[in-house]
């Protein structure tokens, strides 16, 4: 999945620094990771201090690959039921061509999801970036799972990014 997205990024570049006419149409916005899954998180002081413990912290960068300036108007996280996600970095943010923006993304649950059929289920939330791209607004899945004490952390995927609301950030 990093493969195709390095290799779409790069032909996407591509298409934007060839010296001729700018066929993307404006600006690009381009995440990566194009989905921010922190796995499963266990709580300060439990089992060993080098695996992730809460609270635990991902960036997203946005590239802007095309010639004309990224303009990001809003920043916001759709759909975390408990509150277990937070945001940090100003709106609004701009990046020229070939920059970045960076959003971090903080996990903080404060006690383990309640088991569902035998198994916790995982916060999720969706990171949505309104911003002057064409395909505005961005949309990157969340997710995360809190391990009860003793529990031995899996691998998980994620689920579906929550639906939408229109506007996508409140207004």
């Amino acid at each position: 999945m990093r493969l195709v997205l390095i290799v779409g990024l790069g032909l996407a570049l591509v298409a934007c620094d060839d010296g001729g006419e700018d066929t993307c149409g404006g600006a690009s916005a381009e995440p990566f990771p194009a989905a921010l899954n922190f796995g499963e998180v266990k709580r300060a002081g439990q089992g060993d201090p080098l695996t992730d413990t809460v609270p635990a912290r991902r960036t997203v960068l946005v590239r802007n690959g095309c010639s004309a300036a990224l303009s990001v108007e809003q920043v916001c996280l759709v759909g975390d039921a408990r509150g277990a996600f937070e945001l940090e970095g100003p709106t609004p943010m701009s990046a020229a061509r070939g920059e970045e923006i960076a959003v971090r993304v903080t996990y903080d649950a404060d006690m383990p999801a309640e088991r569902v059929d035998g198994e916790r289920p995982a916060d999720v939330a969706a990171l949505v970036i309104v911003s002057n791209a064409a395909d505005s607004p961005l949309v990157v899945p969340v997710c995360a799972r809190l391990v009860g004490d003793g529990e031995t952390p899996e691998a998980f995927d994620c689920p579906a990014a929550p639906e939408l609301p229109d506007p996508p950030c409140g207004g």
